[in-house]
């Protein structure tokens, strides 16, 4: 690994961005159905108005984690399905006491990591909290019910 020869923290984090999105890509079984779900995530996060990691929302690093925790859950599933398991799962989750992690032995829980309302753990060391700009006020998120029956009035006009 490159990073043994390199000393100063601020390299080692630019390096971060590519790593991680090499190891959520060996960490996800099928890529094409994670990459399509992952583009419809981020479409509608910017449609809403919360994609933005300067404004306390999360980035496109904290999309790319959630989206593949949804694809290593479910891996057999399309991304229509995936993007259902997306909201319902994150709608419901209780944030503070379930961190999102892609490789499950990387994190310690301890005093390194301060509690906070939103963990989502990059899945390379240096280990960082891709979520630590997120407020409580912020994590709601209210697509399920409107993307069910949205899911569900599509079923009942395929049905007929």
């Amino acid at each position: 690994d490159i990073l043994k020869f390199i000393s100063d923290d601020t390299s080692v984090r630019s390096l971060n961005g590519y790593r991680v999105g090499n190891i959520i890509l060996k960490n996800v079984k099928n890529i094409d159905n994670f990459k399509l779900t992952l583009k419809l995530v981020k479409f509608w996060a910017n449609q809403r108005g919360i994609y933005n990691n300067k404004l306390g929302y999360l980035g496109g690093i904290s999309w790319t984690i959630l989206v593949a925790k949804v694809c290593q859950m479910y891996p057999n599933y399309l991304p229509n399905q995936l993007l259902i398991r997306f909201f319902v799962l994150y709608a419901y989750l209780d944030w503070e006491n379930f961190p999102i992690r892609i490789i499950e032995d990387n994190v310690i829980e301890s005093n390194i990591f301060p509690r906070m309302p939103m963990r989502i753990y990059t899945p390379t060391q240096p280990i960082m909290n891709s979520a630590h700009k997120v407020t409580l006020s912020l994590i709601h998120i209210s697509e399920p019910t409107r993307l069910l029956s949205i899911s569900y009035a599509v079923f009942c006009l395929k049905k007929k």
